[in-house]
């Protein structure tokens, strides 16, 4: 199957199309009804989303020489695995790794450090993450003022009614704000260079990552993600003696139920190095657990503006 004049992306889809001929098909013997069945056996074995680049890859395959009937009967192929009756027989998803210890992460730093060509951008993003709890997505829209060394971070999360999601103001001091900046800088010219939109360009950061800790921590079945450096950031506010709206405000929650997302106070490793606006603070709901009755006794919440 040729593989030149094409695109990343193409192939990309022509390898894991040959792979899965080599796997499913070695004697080179492949119509359309065994391939449909090959699919259809493998669809118990991945989780939803490689299924799918399985599936796409095959009817790119078929297209390519130019079968577009069989590319088309593969590219309507629906995921048994999907249908609701059929949901208990889906693998499960690689659970997030919700911790980073400080020496985990200094193993990361020194591998990076130690490339022929260290990935400036990723350790950039790291610091950010690591230092300020963002989500991935939040860190294209921060915002520096140089003037009080305060960094502002509009929420992702932040839904029509209201009621998810806070936007927070941080304040740090002039060393880790000037690193913050130039860590931020390093990524806006990461996702210059990639010539690709936020989402993409912070992908292939999320790859490098996952790449650099299977080759440290080969035997772990949960990989440190951008996310792992959320949960630590959690855990050590729980530790650090803030309250429970401050801890909310940091993490760009709205309500302090949801504190019980992320973080474990059993994890934490260090205490934060900057403060949050009072601002910020006033805008979390406290919400408090209550009972009452209406026919049958049930629970609900009640919030509570504690302003």
């Amino acid at each position: 199957m040729p593989t030149k004049n094409i695109s990343q992306s193409e192939r990309n889809k022509a390898l894991i199309a040959m792979r899965f001929y080599r796997l499913h098909h070695p004697a080179g013997k492949a119509d359309l009804v065994s391939t449909q069945n090959a699919l259809l056996n493998l669809s118990f074995h991945l989780v939803k989303d490689a299924w799918r680049i399985q599936r796409n890859a095959i009817a790119f395959m078929f297209e390519n020489v130019g079968q577009y009937d069989h590319a088309r009967v593969i590219h309507e192929m629906k995921n048994p695995v999907s249908l609701p009756e059929n949901r208990h027989l889906r693998k499960k998803k690689r659970g997030d790794c919700k911790r980073v210890l400080e020496t985990e992460h200094s193993k990361i730093v020194q591998y990076i450090l130690k490339r022929n060509k260290p990935n400036w951008a990723l350790l950039a993003v790291l610091e950010v993450v690591r230092e300020t709890g963002v989500r991935p997505c939040e860190i294209d829209k921060m915002t520096f003022n140089a003037d009080n060394s305060s960094l502002d971070i509009i929420s992702a999360k932040k839904t029509e009614d209201g009621l998810r999601g806070l936007d927070r103001t941080l304040y740090f001091d002039t060393g880790q704000f000037n690193t913050l900046t130039a860590a931020h800088k390093a990524w806006k010219q990461h996702k210059l260079l990639s010539g690709s939109d936020s989402t993409k360009a912070m992908k292939l950061l999320q790859d490098q990552l996952a790449r650099v800790t299977k080759a440290l921590f080969p035997r772990r079945k949960n990989r440190i993600t951008f996310k792992s450096y959320r949960h630590q950031f959690g855990s050590n506010l729980k530790a650090s003696g803030w309250t429970r709206r401050e801890t909310a405000a940091a993490m760009g929650h709205q309500s302090v139920n949801s504190l019980s997302l992320y973080g474990n106070i059993r994890n934490a490793s260090r205490l934060p190095e900057f403060s949050v606006s009072r601002t910020s603070v006033m805008n979390v709901r406290n919400t408090v657990l209550k009972t009452y009755k209406s026919g049958a006794e049930k629970l609900c919440l009640l919030t509570v503006n504690a302003k």
